[in-house]
């Protein structure tokens, strides 16, 4: 006996047996294409449009984590400039009180932080600085750190804003798609039984609704008859607010 894909598989491959068996179901007409106009249209067409609204939603979380990935890097940069400038104002010391006192631990104590806290910690740097002193240092020069340091922080905070919304309105859309697509798995699985009410024997309704038992015997997602229909639909690995950054060098280069 043949058997309807699981609620449990992937919500692209249920997507695509759903279309897969409408489409199969509409060019064999009369009353089966009949059965599954009534049973499924009503969930394609709500599976169209979250499926629309989830692939813009990833694209915009797409963008959105580039131009923070750029913030960030932007960010590192400056830190590592302002380190240098100031340690070379100094004559370039292995260590140095005031130094130490805004770079505790280097450029690695603004940088090497969890990506939530890198605008906070930049905040902190431009404060540390105004309020550390040494005699090559003048009033104008901490002046133009603490600036290059807040022309960094700014879009990155900003950036960061922007990417948050984002992947909540990613998570979102995915369990909106994700929702829909279940719900037409149920109604598929009404139909079948209605396909066998027409007299329709198991493997006439298998070749309507692609058979899940043969696609795995086939070998998995990546068999079956339609293919896959959104092998790259789903969300990449992108990196996560809250967890450190990869680790960068002492120098700010």
């Amino acid at each position: 006996m043949g058997s309807v894909v699981r609620e449990d598989a992937r919500v692209e491959r249920i997507d695509e047996v759903l279309q897969v068996s409408s489409a199969r179901a509409t060019a064999r007409g009369g009353e089966v294409a009949a059965a599954a106009t009534a049973r499924l249209g009503v969930f394609l067409a709500a599976i169209a449009v979250v499926r629309s609204a989830s692939q813009a939603a990833k694209d915009a979380l797409i963008v959105a984590m580039a131009q923070w990935l750029v913030a960030e890097d932007a960010a590192r940069v400056a830190v590592g400039s302002v380190f240098d400038e100031m340690r070379n104002a100094l004559g370039r010391p292995r260590r140095h009180p005031a130094l130490e006192a805004a770079f505790p631990s280097g450029p690695s104590t603004y940088t090497e932080v969890p990506r939530a806290v890198k605008p906070t910690m930049l905040q902190l740097l431009t404060t540390r600085i105004g309020g550390t002193s040494a005699p090559p240092w003048t009033d104008a020069q901490r002046a133009e750190w603490s600036a290059q340091i807040e022309a960094a922080r700014v879009p990155l905070l900003a950036s960061g804003d922007t990417a948050a919304n984002a992947i909540a309105a990613h998570r979102m859309a995915r369990a909106n798609y994700a929702s829909a697509v279940r719900a037409g798995l149920r109604a598929l699985v009404v139909l079948k039984r209605e396909l066998k009410y027409l007299g329709l024997t198991e493997a006439q309704v298998h070749e309507i609704i692609p058979d899940e038992a043969t696609r795995r015997a086939a070998g998995g997602d990546s068999g079956g008859d339609a293919g896959t229909l959104a092998a790259a639909a789903t969300a990449p690995a992108l990196p996560a607010f809250g967890t450190p950054a990869p680790a960068t060098s002492s120098a700010g280069s």
